[in-house]
């Protein structure tokens, strides 16, 4: 898994109408790229992928990665990981990448391993 960047950070925290310093970071993600428009996945297209279909609020995440709601930890099922799609362009990234999954992200107030 990689670090998101400054400005990757703040892409997410602009998403989340939040300040990026009040993201529990550091954030990190699993190293994949869209293969449609080149987009490096971040942080952002996991939050954006779930409030789109409606599995998480926007508030409620934001909740989540500024700590305002606790510590959470999401322990992956057999079902090959989470459905992601890209933030640029909307295309779904395959489920299973050179590790056996896409699903790797984390913050120090939020993990799904």
């Amino acid at each position: 898994m990689r670090v998101l960047d400054e400005a990757e950070t703040q892409e997410l925290a602009a998403y989340l109408d939040t300040p990026a310093a009040s993201l529990k970071g550091p954030l990190r993600v699993f190293e994949a790229t869209c293969s449609s428009c080149g987009r490096r996945i971040t942080f952002l297209d996991f939050v954006k992928t779930a409030v789109e279909l409606g599995q998480h609020s926007k508030g409620g995440l934001r909740d989540v990665l500024t700590g305002k709601g606790g510590e959470w930890i999401t322990v992956r099922g057999r079902d090959g990981g989470r459905p992601v799609s890209c933030a640029g362009c909307g295309h779904d990234v395959p489920r299973l990448q050179k590790n056996g999954s896409n699903s790797g992200y984390s913050s120090s107030s939020y993990a799904y391993a």
